[in-house]
């Protein structure tokens, strides 16, 4: 829970902090943040029992998932369904990947998330 609200919170100012002074788009923004994010969620305490390019890999795989399936995904598929349609789409390819992502690595450490329970 605390992990999740100081994500969130870095996300919100960072991307906001580099808004304000117009060094990036507001979706590159967006990433940027969401990485940096990644990065001092993992200080929290107790600490994950993932080492830290673990961490680091799989945070950063759904910020950058999270960040083509909102931003960049409807664009592309804008000229075969409506602009309006298209984030829907987005949500739904994220969310299934997502999905394989975590039954991949509950079928890898199925102790692990035994004890998260």
């Amino acid at each position: 829970m605390l992990r999740g609200l100081v994500f969130v919170l870095v996300l919100m100012g960072v991307s906001h902090g580099v808004g304000m002074f117009h060094l990036l788009g507001s979706d590159e923004a967006w990433l940027v943040s969401g990485m940096v994010g990644v990065l001092v969620v993992y200080c929290i305490p107790p600490r994950p029992p993932q080492s830290y390019l673990a961490w680091l890999r799989g945070g950063w795989m759904l910020v950058i998932g999270a960040y083509l399936s909102i931003f960049k995904f409807p664009s592309l598929i804008s000229n075969g369904v409506e602009y309006w349609f298209a984030p829907f789409i987005g949500l739904l390819v994220y969310t299934a990947f997502v999905c394989l992502l975590f039954k991949r690595s509950s079928r890898a450490n199925p102790k692990q998330h035994e004890m998260d329970s």
